[in-house]
């Protein structure tokens, strides 16, 4: 049997993703960034999804978001540098 895929939305302030994840397999569906944001995939899996979101404005100011699967479950981590 397949195992079964979970949809998962990450958010931030600088935007969102959507991840698929099936195991301890993990996969970038979408991405949506903020008013004011402009995004850059980083990792589309298959270990790690990674998009970093900046603010157009400041260029120190981005969140970080990484996702992984465990099991099945989306590990999200979501990191705010400014």
């Amino acid at each position: 049997t397949q195992p079964s895929l979970i949809q998962y939305v990450v958010s931030s302030g600088g935007g969102t993703v959507k991840v698929y994840c099936a195991a301890s397999t993990i996969s970038f569906g979408t991405a949506l960034q903020a008013p004011g944001y402009q995004y850059e995939i980083h990792s589309e899996g298959p270990e790690e999804v990674r998009v970093k979101f900046e603010e157009l404005d400041d260029d120190d100011h981005e969140f970080d978001v990484r996702a992984r699967c465990e099991d099945g479950q989306v590990i999200p981590d979501v990191q705010e540098d400014d």
